[in-house]
């Protein structure tokens, strides 16, 4: 688990010149890159590190700043980009092998377009130090699906699992949304229903088992 900052997959971009420039020029204008690292800072936006043509590297860019081919028309803003900001200063990033051959649709506004996942940002509350995050609390964690829309705009998406859904004809197949509730269960295993007072190395399932007779001195297995 990262503090702050992630790897990213090597995915070729390019950065609208704008934001280079803290909008005072360069609209229109396109810089060829590739991703670096993601940063999370708490309570802000997802922002990426990219490795510029130039020989740049240069941080702190939101993901409405890229776009992934010379010929994108963007149409979306950041707050439709990104659904959520970080909840944690605790981040790490996976590309998710069984889903990482997948098309996808994924809901921008009313609109389902449709995408090629990148990789995942999860989050977490690492330091138990810190107050407790959304990023704790079940109903409230996000997971951030990287998605390179296929659609006109050539944009890049940061939505999290309930925003997107999965297409391949062999493993889905998808109608509508489902209508399913965010889980709001806290789960656990070590509990009373399993918990044995027992001194045998392979002590067996359930208290109703729990011998009153001292441990027998043989191993578990012999032969």
């Amino acid at each position: 688990m990262s503090l702050l900052v992630a790897n990213l997959p090597m995915f070729p971009c390019f950065v609208r010149s704008e934001y280079l420039y803290n909008f005072k020029k360069g609209h229109g204008e396109l810089m060829r890159g590739y991703w670096v690292s993601v940063k999370a800072q708490k309570h802000r936006a997802l922002l990426f590190e990219t490795l510029l043509e130039n020989g740049a590297l240069y941080d702190k860019l939101p993901i409405s700043a890229f776009v992934t081919h010379k010929d994108a028309k963007p149409k979306y803003e950041q707050h439709e980009l990104a659904l959520w900001d970080i909840d944690t200063w605790h981040i790490t990033t996976i590309v998710k092998d069984n889903i990482r051959h997948l098309d996808c649709m994924v809901r921008i506004g009313k609109e389902m377009v449709p995408g090629e996942y990148i990789c995942t940002v999860d989050q977490c509350d690492a330091d138990g130090s810190l107050l407790t995050a959304c990023a704790s609390i079940p109903r409230e964690h996000k997971s951030q699906n990287l998605v390179a829309l296929a659609d006109g705009s050539g944009q890049v998406a940061s939505m999290p699992n309930n925003r997107i859904l999965w297409t391949d004809p062999s493993l889905t197949h998808v109608k509508d949304p489902p209508d399913f509730e965010a889980c709001d269960e806290v789960y656990f295993s070590n509990t009373n229903e399993n918990y044995c007072l027992q001194d045998a190395w392979f002590y067996e399932d359930g208290p109703d088992v729990i011998s009153s007779e001292p441990p027998s001195s043989e191993p578990p297995f012999s032969s």
